[in-house]
Formats: C-alpha cells, sequence, structure tokens
C-alpha cells in the first residue's frame, strides 16, 4: 500500500494518491502500554498527515497478541474508526490459531487471507539477503545434517530466530530449543 519495494520516492507518491489513502501500521503489543487512539492520533501527527486530503488504511498488527480484555476495547474503538469518512480499509494480522481471531470474525465481515508455511528456500533467501557469511555457513551445516529445526521452522518468526541464534545451535537442535534461545 506505500509501494516501499522501490526506491523512487514519485512512485510512492504515486501509489499514495493512486489509492488516495495513506498506510498507518499500529503494533498492538504498544496497546499494552499505550491507549490505541493516542497511538493512532500520534502516527497521524508525527507524519503531519491527520487532516491532510488522504484517508487511511489502518493495518492492525498483533491481534493474537491481545488479553480478551484489550481485544474488546480494540476492537469497539475500531468499530468507531471503521465508520469514519477517512478510514479507506483496516486490515488485521492474528496468528490461525488465535480465538482472537474468532472475535475479530464476529465483529468485522472480512476477507481472509493465510500466509503459506514457509520452507527452506524461504530459510535460505532469508539468510542470503543479510549477507552475513558466517551465518550462511552455520546453515549449510544445518541443510548437510538435515537438520529438524529446518522443517519446524515454518513462519518469519521463527525464521528471523533462527537467523539470530543459528552461531549458539547445534544441528539436532529443535524447535524447542530454538525457542529457548527467545
Amino acid at each position: 500500500f506505500a509501494a516501499m519495494d522501490t526506491a523512487d520516492t514519485s512512485k510512492m507518491i504515486g501509489q499514495l494518491a493512486k489509492q488516495k489513502a495513506i498506510p498507518v501500521l499500529i503494533n498492538l503489543r504498544n496497546c499494552i502500554t499505550e491507549n490505541i487512539e493516542n497511538s493512532i492520533r500520534g502516527r497521524q501527527n508525527d507524519n503531519e498527515i491527520a487532516s491532510g486530503p488522504l484517508g487511511f488504511i489502518y493495518l492492525f498488527d498483533g491481534i493474537d497478541e491481545l488479553t480478551e480484555q484489550l481485544l474488546d476495547y480494540v476492537l469497539s474503538y475500531i468499530q468507531e474508526l471503521s465508520h469514519k469518512k477517512n478510514t479507506v480499509k483496516i486490515i488485521f494480522s492474528c496468528r490461525s490459531g488465535s480465538f482472537n481471531k474468532l472475535k475479530v470474525k464476529s465483529n468485522f465481515q472480512a476477507d481472509e487471507l493465510t500466509i503459506c508455511r514457509l520452507d527452506l528456500t524461504h530459510i535460505k533467501t532469508f539468510f542470503q539477503a543479510r549477507r552475513n557469511s558466517g551465518k550462511s555457513e552455520k546453515l549449510q551445516n544445518f541443510i548437510n545434517a538435515q537438520s529438524p529445526i529446518l522443517v519446524a521452522a515454518d513462519d518469519i518468526l521463527l525464521i528471523s530466530l533462527l537467523f539470530d541464534t543459528v552461531e549458539e545451535l547445534h544441528e539436532n537442535s529443535t524447535i524447542i530449543d530454538l525457542l529457548d534461545k527467545k
């Protein structure tokens, strides 16, 4: 939505103008310590866009991380936000097994997209993109040993954790060992 995959500022501006909306990422983990209304208002004020001509596309990241009580409060606020004329779209991210996902679905009619499980090809790409030869060599040792951890690391959080801790693990490490490093 922000055309951030390009380094061309004019393309980014063109994308925002085309959709007539600015994407706003709200990390819901922050709502544990900060009021969601203040968080959104702060994002808009930081970027001096609160009263501009463009609307907003809100991405609420981490619905699964909220307590039930906080979820009710957040969903109530998002319901109000959805009726504002400058709200173009609302997007939620949530892990598939979360109870909170069911609550969102009962409060909002929405399309659901599922991110596929990641595999060894994705892990290799992730490591290569970070250009750390030591960690890439260690990954290759895991591949050669057909380490079970490579099958278990099937989402971006686990792959990122694997990258961060690969030098502390051994080829026979399990997903439990990986999570212990967290």
